[in-house]
């Protein structure tokens, strides 16, 4: 062979594919189809398990928000009568108020059968807020089926057989409940524990008593002057009042610490009269306020006026004259993060007596005693008279809770105070889990509300 013909030869090897190079190139394409293949299997896997997380999560929060709606219905008591009326409570809406021991008196409207199922009753209302009938309707984890059913408990009127709560016993009721949902790995009822035993409540009169008596502060350096003081049992008077002369309201501007004006300090009912002062270091009128804990103040002030003839004090004018009900240390200062609450007087013969003024503290207020201060800025009111009348300091075991560790069916006469509770639910959909943890409040727990 020539030249020419070994360089043809030649140059045709180098145009094609050696078997070393098919082969890597075979084993690449392999692998890019492996892992292309694996990414494809792992999304699919993702959108398939997101998916049943998104379901399982819509299901729980579905049923969550179906039961807290049904729950928060728990006590209601009253209805409207054909007078269009509110009628009295309906006493069967309590679990079991006529128990002959003290210990099992049971004024609440629950029965907590486990953790996972839980009892309540309430009132039922026709569309124009009629009374129809007491239920007694029950939520419970049945393997993992969470089911509803519902029974009347009584009623005035004919219940329809295909009634949900046409049932009137327990075993009737649960042939006929309805399941919610399936795949419910766990449900757990959390009912609130009562921060304040009911003993403890009232602080003030003591002994659950209803008297009390008011002491004058008279301190002249500090602008507190004598007034007319009349204490009656449950009910104190006080006229004479110290006025603040003011001729030109533009430019006067009314400071009720600097002001002439008169203080009382809160006593028990005690025929020792004592300085106001001294009054404020005895054991009975003075208090401790602890943060996270809700009190009420609470009294009324009757009308004043008779024979249709105004009293002076109707006069009083907001924003310009004061009058008002706080703490004060036995020396006479404001403690410190407190400010008194203002109030008016009753100005007709058909308003409102009651003030009441709930309240809690960021921190501890220790050792202080309550004060009634009046700072008035027109002559006239000085003749006329507040009446004030049934004085009471609560703690309300109602208002403050936890979610302990506690079982309410081992504390019965606690458990009208429950006005709180929680529920947790998980739920599953192809091993996937969604879980809800939902609040829900309980005003008409309880024979107070």
């Amino acid at each position: 062979m020539n030249l020419a013909g070994r360089k043809h030869m030649s140059g045709s090897r180098k145009a094609g594919f050696t078997l070393m190079e098919l082969m890597v190139y075979i084993a690449i394409m392999g692998i890019v189809v492996i892992v292309a293949g694996q990414a494809f299997s792992d999304s699919t896997k993702m959108r398939i398990r997101t998916q049943s997380m998104l379901k399982a999560s819509e299901v729980a929060e579905n049923v969550a928000a179906i039961m807290k709606d049904d729950l928060a219905q728990m006590g209601a008591k009253s209805a409207m009568n054909s007078a269009n009326e509110f009628s009295a409570v309906y006493n069967d809406v309590y679990m079991d108020p006529a128990n002959t021991a003290a210990d099992k008196v049971d004024k609440s409207s629950f029965k907590l059968n486990s953790a996972s199922d839980l009892s309540f009753r309430r009132v039922r209302y026709s569309d124009n807020g009629v009374f129809v009938s007491v239920e007694e309707v029950r939520w419970w984890l049945d393997g993992k089926k969470l089911k509803r059913s519902c029974r009347t408990v009584t009623t005035e009127t004919t219940i329809a057989t295909d009634d949900p709560c046409s049932a009137t016993d327990v075993a009737g009721a649960t042939q006929k409940a309805v399941t919610y949902a399936e795949n419910v790995d766990s449900l757990l009822f959390v009912m609130a524990k009562p921060s304040v035993t009911e003993d403890a409540v009232q602080l003030f009169p003591p002994s659950n008593g209803d008297e009390f008596m008011l002491l004058q502060r008279v301190d002249e350096p500090a602008h507190y002057h004598m007034m007319n003081v009349e204490n009656n049992d449950n009910i104190s008077t006080l006229s004479g009042f110290a006025y603040n002369y003011e001729d030109n309201a533009a430019t006067n501007v009314n400071t009720p610490e600097t002001a002439e004006r008169n203080q009382v300090y809160v006593a028990e009912n005690n025929s020792d009269i004592l300085p106001w002062n001294t009054a404020c270091t005895k054991k009975k009128n003075k208090f401790t306020l602890k943060p996270h804990v809700v009190y009420e103040l609470s009294f009324s002030l009757p009308y004043t006026g008779a024979d249709n003839q105004a009293d002076p004090v109707q006069m009083f004018a907001p924003g310009r004259d004061h009058m008002s009900i706080g703490f004060r240390n036995s020396d006479g200062t404001i403690p410190a993060g407190w400010n008194d609450f203002l109030f008016y007087p009753s100005v007709s013969s058909n308003a409102s007596e009651k003030r009441t003024m709930r309240f809690s503290v960021a921190n501890t207020i220790e050792d202080v005693c309550m004060a009634f201060t009046f700072v008035n800025y027109l002559s006239a009111i000085h003749d006329g008279k507040i009446k004030i009348k049934s004085l009471k300091l609560r703690q309300l075991a109602t208002a403050n809770y936890t979610f302990d560790d506690w079982s309410p069916e081992s504390s019965i006469p606690q458990k009208k105070n429950v006005k709180a509770m929680k529920f947790i639910l998980k739920t599953s959909q192809n091993g996937e889990s969604g879980r809800v943890e939902t609040f829900v409040a309980l005003p008409s727990n309880g024979p107070e509300d």
